[in-house]
């Protein structure tokens, strides 16, 4: 665990970094509190693309060195982000075109070190081959930047960037998109942390990546805070008060967190809770079970609360949160509403592609004929290989983006990187490859039906439901007839599951309760929410 002088040595030390014209190789941190940042200056980097010796690569590669020049110097100053990103995508469709006439590793390499510029690996030890895990930055990525072009001041967010490749790679490996952490309070300047897509990988990917964020942070990021606070007071908290309404006595809380995170989501419900908590008698108690790969105790947010004195347990399980779920005789009998939590953990089994669509599939989709303009289906300017030109002497940098659901996946349709993600799907052969240059390319996640199996098969909402009173799930893959179906064809029966995202006012992201008959049951009332199962 990293102390508070070395996490603000590490934050110091990697904002100076990311001031500075070098790039970022990859940055190594330590069990033991050491860190290390490994960065490269400009020729140090290029010599895959340098190598090539191919005149038109050269020259647009030393055009790209100008204005990153330029760019960094001027401290990062917005009107230089279109010609930043233009002279990078030119950069790009230039060696991009090179690979598409030949097989040759050296030009492949040469591919992945211009998709990989501005990004770096995330190493736990200098023996590493390659990062574990990735990282870039949301100042610095040209294609972050240009994704956001059209919306310069709209929030920083990961999904703006939903999947990279890093240069030390030794494979054409991706990494999706997963957290956002700020170096510095109130700078324009935040982190973008990814994960690798692999799921052979992923286990020891999230250990890299929350030892990273130790050193990175040291709080909760302010945005995980909101979304738990809009949580609590429109899903959880009412439904702790129709409960304690409708009970002879009022005994209690108790939370099963499920891939729990920093534990702000707890956190956030106790101290909701706490009113009422505090007035009761000695009798109402709190207890907490909290499952993730890596233990936080969520009482650590609740410093100088009065409701700390009413905790009965604080139970920490370091286990992989689906082979736990064959293990509920852990779990004592119930002794007050005790509510099931999985937020944001199934998304992190997902599959990653990229994926080849035409416009005749985009029309296909109701959500996708709702987010375009009927003129913009036929309209190049749109298209990522030219989106990012200029014409008749002013800035035309047009684009859309958009995410839609297509063919039961949730597709990030960014028009704007179609190029950037056109050239992943050279690299990585994803999708059916066919030989056939497709209207643009996009990133796709594919809900994990096996993240709602438990180890040994059954069904962990099943089982859940069994020891817990309801339970929540939000999840940004978990589709409203993925869930019925995995119900219908998984669960016993008596499962009632409401949709709450209309509640949650969430646009992209879903969120579910769920509860079975018996003794603690309600009738809940959750306005805007939609009943699936059984069906309305």
């Amino acid at each position: 665990m990293a102390d508070k002088t070395v996490r603000s040595l590490f934050r110091g030390s990697l904002l100076s970094a990311l001031q500075e014209p070098t790039l970022i190789k990859s940055v190594t941190v330590h069990q033991s509190g050491q860190f290390h940042i490994d960065t490269a200056d400009w020729a140090e980097y290029w010599p895959p693309v340098t190598d090539l010796h191919i005149h038109e690569v050269d020259k647009r590669l030393e055009s790209l060195r100008g204005i990153w020049l330029e760019y960094i110097a001027c401290g990062f100053d917005s009107s230089h982000v279109a010609d930043y990103c233009y002279n990078y995508f030119r950069l790009l469709n230039s060696v991009d075109a090179v690979v598409s006439t030949s097989v040759e590793m050296k030009y492949r390499a040469a591919l992945r070190t211009v998709l990989a510029f501005e990004c770096f690996a995330i190493l736990t030890s200098p023996a590493d081959s390659h990062g574990k895990a990735g990282a870039t930055t949301t100042l610095r990525n040209p294609a972050y930047l240009m994704a956001k072009l059209n919306a310069p001041n709209s929030p920083d967010s990961t999904g703006y960037l939903p999947l990279i490749m890093l240069a030390a790679s030794e494979d054409a490996e991706l990494f999706y998109h997963y957290r956002q952490l700020t170096l510095v309070p109130n700078s324009q300047l935040s982190l973008l942390i990814f994960p690798a897509a692999s799921n052979r990988a992923r286990t020891a990917s999230f250990l890299t990546v929350d030892a990273f964020s130790n050193f990175a942070t040291s709080g909760v990021d302010p945005r995980s805070e909101q979304r738990a606070k809009r949580i609590v007071n429109k899903v959880i908290d009412p439904v702790i008060r129709q409960w304690s309404a409708e009970k002879d006595t009022y005994r209690g809380v108790e939370i099963v967190d499920i891939g729990a995170g920093s534990g702000s989501l707890v956190s956030t419900t106790l101290k909701r809770s706490r009113t009422r908590l505090s007035a009761e008698s000695g009798s109402c108690r709190v207890r907490v079970w909290s499952v993730d790969l890596v233990v936080r105790d969520p009482l650590r947010f609740l410093r100088g609360e009065s409701i700390k004195e009413k905790f009965d347990c604080v139970t920490f399980f370091a286990e992989d949160n689906r082979r736990w779920l064959d293990s509920f005789d852990r779990l004592p009998a119930s002794n007050g509403i005790r509510i099931g939590i999985i937020s944001k953990l199934l998304n992190n089994l997902s599959k990653f592609d990229i994926t080849g669509l035409s416009w005749a599939d985009l029309c296909m989709e109701p959500k996708a004929r709702r987010s375009f303009e009927k003129s913009d289906v036929h309209n190049e300017k749109f298209l990522g290989q030219v989106c990012y030109g200029f014409g008749d002497g002013d800035r035309a940098v047009s684009f859309q983006n958009r995410q839609i659901a297509a063919d039961s996946s949730c597709s990030c349709i960014l028009l704007s990187l179609s190029a950037f993600y056109r050239s992943m799907h050279r690299l990585t052969g994803c999708d059916s490859n066919d030989g056939r240059e497709h209207d643009f390319y996009a990133p796709a996640r594919i809900f994990n039906e096996e993240s709602l199996l438990s180890a040994n098969g059954a069904s962990i909402l099943d089982g859940l439901l069994d020891v817990c009173d309801l339970l929540f799930i939000e999840d940004y893959d978990l589709f409203p007839q993925t869930l019925k179906a995995h119900i219908l064809e998984h669960c016993d029966g008596g499962i009632t599951a409401v949709d709450v995202s209309r509640t949650l006012r969430l646009r992209d992201n879903h969120a579910y309760l769920l509860w079975k008959p018996g003794e603690n049951s309600l009738d809940l009332n959750i306005r805007n929410a939609s009943r699936l199962v059984p069906a309305s």
